[in-house]
């Protein structure tokens, strides 16, 4: 692994040296000269690497997450908040996951440990969310069958 690959995971996972310092234990200058220099111990490499391993593979929520929040709109009302987690996967921004305020876990089947998040959503704005985000997903899959289809 170079600095040049390191960058590139962080950039396609959304995250900076400075998270990559935090997540790892590793002084931020280490962090630094790694992704710069190319240089650091064998051992900051391996945990560098251990830590990029552990990144999730993202997966967009189920169709059904908005259903999911409706319901919940029905129990609490559209003020209630939540947390959304999300996260960038290959360079792609996904909406993971849905945290109500009992604490359930709604939407994709990810760890959110490394996910970052977003707190005090309201749930009618995070039902508009997850329905524009199925909507592109729609859209990009339409597209991409008619330019099979040509």
């Amino acid at each position: 692994m170079d600095g040049e690959y390191l960058e590139q995971k962080l950039s396609q996972n959304g995250f900076s040296a400075e998270d990559l310092s935090e997540q790892t234990g590793l002084d931020l200058k280490t962090i630094e000269s790694m992704i710069q220099d190319n240089k650091g111990s064998q051992e900051d490499w391996d945990v560098v690497l251990g830590i990029l391993n552990q990144y999730p593979v993202l997966y967009y929520p189920a169709g059904d997450i908005a259903g999911e929040i409706n319901q919940q709109i029905g129990q609490t009302g559209d003020d209630d908040t939540c947390t959304i987690f999300y996260g960038v996967n290959q360079s792609e921004l996904v909406f993971a996951l849905c945290q109500f305020t009992d604490g359930s876990l709604h939407g994709a089947n990810v760890d959110p440990t490394y996910l970052h998040r977003l707190d005090n959503v309201t749930l009618a704005q995070a039902r508009e969310l997850f329905e524009a985000q199925a909507a592109a997903l729609a859209n990009a899959h339409l597209q991409s069958r008619e330019i099979k289809l040509k």
